[in-house]
């Protein structure tokens, strides 16, 4: 499976081996069919977003898309924020696929100390390097 280390602009705290510690990225590795419910509410939300940007400002200029193109996207566009953000939360917390220091799976204590910056660029760029980039080849 692919993956990619985020840096985080803040570091998190999480405990390793008994070991308090600040962890400086996240690995993300590429969703399953175990995480198809989550995977599909973010193309859905992709879509509806998409949708309603006019033709003329979608025009592909060849470029890869970035993660924080996608947040812009989305925050103009989707209407409910809330929801997207609780199936990240959900997504990230699938075993394996979101682990602090490529060690610890990512829960509820790392994420509460986590940066709300850091949050939100870490689902565009999950969404634009796995999500999306299957998305959009698929319609070339």
């Amino acid at each position: 499976m692919d993956e990619f280390n985020f840096t985080l602009n803040k570091p998190v705290k999480f405990s390793h081996e008994g070991e308090d510690r600040d962890g400086k990225f996240i690995t993300l590795t590429e969703p399953s069919i175990k995480q198809l419910n989550h995977v599909s509410e973010f193309k859905k939300a992709f879509y509806y977003a998409a949708g309603k940007v006019s033709a003329d400002s979608t025009e592909s200029s060849g470029e890869k898309v970035t993660g924080d193109q996608i947040m812009a996207l989305l925050y103009a566009h989707f209407p409910d924020m809330k929801q997207l953000f609780g199936v990240a939360k959900k997504l990230f917390f699938s075993v394996g696929i979101a682990q602090v220091e490529g060690v610890v799976d990512f829960n509820n204590a790392i994420y509460d100390t986590m940066s709300i910056d850091d949050f939100e660029r870490m689902i565009g760029e999950y969404l634009a390097n796995f999500i999306l980039a299957s998305a959009l080849s698929q319609e070339n």
